[in-house]
């Protein structure tokens, strides 16, 4: 699944928007949140949806962050994202716990590679909630601070 604003994407954001529709597969599910019956989607949508989904693609927005990046496999999707623009201390590893893409052509080579390996894409759910659990929780966030602050004394 793909779930983004769409009122305000461009660039990437834009081009994933028009590839899954190319694509034209029913088992791709792509929702410009705004748009969906005249209104937003509700929380609990995004989440079922999410929940459901056997990928999640994450692309970064109109900053260099997205909460979908942790989302993902929070609810136990595999993540799909884009090569982070940004320094995410302890990330993730391509094709170990997520699948990272530098561009569309990419995106769809490895989307082929884990279309056509079933068992893949549920070692890398896995083991990208593991992770997930054991080094990005709000507890590890605010500890991570809390110790880049103690270095600055």
């Amino acid at each position: 699944s793909f779930i983004a604003s769409g009122h305000n994407i461009n660039g990437l954001r834009c081009q994933m928007f028009r590839l899954l529709k190319d694509m034209n597969d029913e088992n791709i599910y792509y929702l410009d949140v705004e748009r969906r019956n005249g209104g937003y989607l509700s929380y609990e949508e995004y989440r079922n949806i999410t929940r459901e989904s056997k990928i999640g693609i994450s692309i970064q927005g109109e900053g260099y962050d997205t909460y979908r990046y942790l989302e993902v496999p929070f609810f136990n999707s595999l993540l799909m994202a884009d090569v982070p623009t940004i320094y995410i201390p302890n990330n993730f590893t391509d094709m170990v716990n997520a699948v990272f893409f530098k561009n569309l052509m990419e995106f769809q080579e490895k989307l082929n590679i884990l279309k056509s390996n079933p068992d893949m894409i549920t070692k890398i759910t896995e083991a990208g909630y593991k992770f997930l659990m054991e080094n990005h929780t709000s507890l590890h966030r605010a500890q991570y601070v809390i110790n880049e602050l103690d270095k600055i004394k």
